[in-house]
Parts: structure tokens; sequence; C-alpha cells
């Protein structure tokens, strides 16, 4: 417990100049004290859901504070844009740079850019807040991505890059998002909506963003280490499989998931009784508590499909 204090105090001590992140710090900071305050040392350890909690929110308060720490690139002017665009083999850069790019006082939007399997480009131009279209790096030199980025109008593909870690500032990505063959570990904790699938079978992330809500495509998270689920998620718009996965429980928040639900084999024990389901519900090496759990809320009309045990 005292180890527990000494974090609260080492984390308690920042003054962030950017508002909005002082305010979400703020509020981190007291969600800590509230696991910790009135508990005992055995209390803390013995809940598994506390000690996921308190590990998640630290980590959300160490995000907030390498975002403050990061000094931002500076952005790229025009000239150097078509310098990179000429290195990197557009066809007809000067009309790409023309018609894709926006520049602002402050940053850049970029219609689309495919990368995909340029292992000569190894960045993108600093500065680009947003991107129209899909970001497609599979395969290519690309090792990390601009702090700005903030936006990805369509699909995210990284597939076999270098890149470990996404900007802090992502929020919203209106495709698909494909991170297999990398290193990266966890999404941005401020990203809140994915247009499309969400598949991270065979990659290393550990954990899903806080803020996410929605997932509007399939979720995938067989196979991985993943312990939790976002408090905030409310919908998933597509197939929601968790086998094998390391998941014991449904957040009480989500309400809808409009494709199948695969748990067979899974780790989870509890899911909230106001669960939808729009399709069939696979449930074999589950336990015989939730397997009449979802039978009683396919009685009551909650799933729409049929239950395989």
């Amino acid at each position: 417990m005292s180890k527990m204090r000494e974090i609260l105090a080492a984390v308690s001590a920042y003054k962030l100049e950017d508002a909005d992140r002082q305010a979400q710090y703020k509020q981190l900071l007291k969600e800590l004290n509230a696991i910790v305050v009135g508990k005992d040392f055995d209390e803390i350890w013995e809940d598994v859901k506390a000690l996921a909690e308190f590990q998640q929110k630290l980590d959300a308060i160490s995000d907030l504070i390498e975002t403050e720490n990061v000094e931002f690139e500076e952005m790229w002017t025009p000239e150097q844009c078509l310098k990179w665009l000429i290195q990197a083999g557009f066809d007809d850069p000067e009309r790409c740079l023309k018609e894709d790019f926006s520049f602002y006082d402050h940053y850049i939007d970029v219609e689309g850019l495919d990368l995909r399997g340029k292992k000569n480009v190894t960045e993108l131009p600093w500065g680009i807040r947003r991107i129209r279209k899909s970001l497609m790096l599979s395969g290519s030199g690309v090792q990390r991505l601009p702090s700005s980025l903030e936006i990805v109008g369509g699909d995210l593909d990284l597939k076999g890059t270098k890149v470990k870690v996404l900007p802090t500032g992502l929020t919203h990505i209106t495709g698909s998002v494909y991170l297999q063959d990398t290193e990266i570990e966890e999404l941005p904790v401020g990203l809140d909506y994915i247009g499309g699938h969400l598949n991270l079978e065979g990659t290393k992330v550990k954990k899903l963003p806080a803020g996410l809500t929605r997932v509007m495509g399939d979720l995938n998270l067989c196979g991985t280490d993943i312990l939790k689920f976002p408090d905030r998620l409310g919908l998933v718009g597509g197939n929601l499989s968790l086998q094998q996965s390391k998941v014991t429980e449904l957040p009480v928040g989500l309400i809808v998931v409009k494709g199948y639900l695969d748990l067979r084999d899974s780790s989870v024990v509890e899911v909230s009784g106001d669960l939808v389901v729009e399709k069939d519900v696979y449930l074999h090496g589950c336990s015989r508590k939730l397997i009449k759990k979802f039978k009683k809320m396919k009685k009551e009309g909650k799933i729409k499909g049929n239950i395989f045990v």
C-alpha cells in the first residue's frame, strides 16, 4: 500500500500547461485516489479488477504527461513536402502537392497516402493533422507517425512496419485498423471511434483505449493479452470474437453487438443482462453459470440468433 501511495504522490506533482489535458489529469488523479482510499493492501492486492484499473489510470496519466512534454515537430513547408513526394516516387508530385495537400497556419491536411511496400520512405511530413482517406503503410520503411495526427478518414494499415507507438492525439479512424506484425502494444487513450474493423488477433496490443465508445465493424480479440474492455464501449457494429482471449467480463455499457458473439474457450465469466446480440452466440468451453445466463437472455428476447454450446 505504501508503494501505491508513493506512486500517487509522484504522479500528483505535475501541472500541465494545456487546459484540457490538465482537466483530464485532475479527473484521473481523483479516480486513482478513489481506488486506494479506505482500502488496505490485501483488499486491493486480491482485487484483480482494482489493480487493472489502477494501472490503466496510471498509464493514462503517463500518456498525458508524455504528450505535454513532446516537442512537436515543426510543420513542413510546401517545398519540403514536394521534395518528399519526389523522393517517395509519386507520379506527378507537383500535381499531388497542389491537389492532395492543404496547408494551414499550424497543420497540414492530406487527401490520402498509399506507401505500401516503399522501403525507401522512412517518415511522413511533420504537421499532418488529418488524412482524409486511407493511410496505407504496410511493408513500408516508415518508423513513426507525425505526433500531430488526429484523424484518419479511411483505413489505417501499418502491417509489417517498424512503427512502435501511435500518436497520442489520434482520436478518430473512419475505416479499419491493421496492426499485425508491428511492435505496437496499445492504442491512444483518446481514440473514441473506429468506423471499420479492429482485428487485434496476432498483434502485441495489450490494452484498448479507455475512451473507445464504438467499433462499427468486427472487433476481434482472439488470443490476445487484453484483460479489460473500455467502460464506455457501447456498440460493436459487427461480430465480437473473444475466443481464447483473457477478457473476463463484458462491460455494463456494452448494449449492442450487431453480429455474432464468439466466447469459445474464453475467460469471460460475467456479462450484463442488458446486452443485445443480433446474431448467434458461441459458448463452447464456457461455465455452466454463463451458459445458463445466456439462455435466460435468449428467453427474454435479447439474443436474436441461436446459442451454440
